[in-house]
């Protein structure tokens, strides 16, 4: 089987799709013949033998200061005609496209229109778990724990920031979180306190979305579950707990003062763990996820109550990443599971 693993694209999350690409391209490589393809900040789709790594410091911090100050994802017009020769003789595309390029739909729905099976999730999964107040309002609907949140587009804001303003203050507590509503990395995002200025932590998320969610804080400890699957929904028996470096997990706690990772998470009990995990599995099919996805949680530490962060349709996929690892950790060959997770994609392909 020939494999194609789709990496890059023109956003802030560059770096990170890089090295998720780099790694899981040499893992499949000791199976299948593999193609690797760059796409680089102009959108240019090309083969590449370019090596990604975080252990490059200088490219990491270039990294960092970088996604501070892009803003939206820039790209211009794409040559058709080159990417159709670059995948004319692919059986399956790995796109480990983070950001909103990657995980938005847009590349799912151009490989559905070239007829070519692809890993992870389709384009509804990819629209209703890109956009953050979408999948909540959905969670929401069903019960799931949800913390309260306001969204708006910039063009409400610009039009009446004043109203936004009361109803934020009126059905929010502090501490809040501004976020972009369709980011990831925690690029864009801040912490707001009294102390705060409100207005400047959102008109800094508009710098990336033009779409903005403001969430009401959990003091909760932070914890991810991975999941695989299409009709049969797999998670993964060990869950992760991500104890930030900074006052919560941003993108310098990321990147630049990495955070510690628990592995099994350390602050849950047993019950506790069951109920994400079940809360997993009824995510994954409200989002009509498939292939794979990681969802995240944050635990309310006074009443154990598991409440839906995000989830993420292309997770990291780097030796850091917790997607993978919680997978090795609950006994899979890291080989083992992408050679599943790439059948679930010529599986699914075949059926529709």
């Amino acid at each position: 089987m020939n494999l194609a693993v789709v990496f890059g694209t023109p956003s802030v999350e560059h770096l990170g799709s890089c090295v998720s690409g780099t790694r899981v391209a040499d893992i499949l490589s000791q199976q299948y013949r593999v193609k690797r393809i760059l796409i680089g900040m102009d959108g240019e789709w090309q083969t590449t033998q370019q090596r990604f790594s975080y252990a490059d410091q200088a490219a990491t911090r270039k990294f960092y200061d970088f996604a501070q100050t892009i803003g939206r994802p820039q790209w211009g017009r794409v040559n058709l005609a080159q990417i159709s020769r670059l995948l004319s003789d692919v059986d399956v595309v790995l796109p480990l496209t983070h950001g909103p390029y990657g995980e938005s739909g847009l590349i799912q729905g151009f490989l559905e229109t070239l007829g070519i099976p692809y890993v992870g999730p389709g384009v509804e999964a990819c629209v209703l778990t890109q956009h953050k107040d979408l999948i909540k309002s959905l969670a929401k609907d069903e019960t799931i724990p949800v913390s309260p949140f306001v969204s708006f587009s910039q063009i409400e804001w610009q039009s009446d920031p004043s109203v936004l303003l009361t109803e934020i203050n009126q059905n929010l507590d502090f501490p809040m979180f501004v976020k972009p509503n369709d980011g990831g990395s925690s690029i864009g995002i801040s912490k707001v306190t009294p102390n705060n200025r409100l207005e400047a932590a959102i008109d800094k998320a508009f710098t990336f979305s033009q779409r903005v969610i403001v969430e009401q804080g959990v003091d909760g400890y932070e914890i991810e579950c991975s999941v695989i699957g299409n009709d049969e929904i797999i998670v993964a028996d060990t869950l992760g707990e991500v104890i930030p470096s900074n006052e919560f997990y941003d993108v310098a706690a990321k990147y630049v003062e990495p955070s510690e990772i628990a592995i099994p998470a350390r602050n849950i009990d047993r019950g506790t763990a069951k109920q994400v995990k079940d809360l997993a599995r009824k995510i994954y099919r409200l989002a009509r996820a498939c292939g794979f996805c990681r969802i995240d949680f944050l635990v309310d530490k006074r009443d154990k109550t598991p409440y839906l962060n995000e989830v993420t349709a292309i997770p990291g996929c780097t030796e850091y990443s917790l997607f993978p690892r919680l997978f090795v950790q609950s006994g899979w060959q890291e080989v083992k599971l992408w050679e599943k997770i790439v059948n679930l994609a010529w599986e699914r392909f075949k059926k529709e």
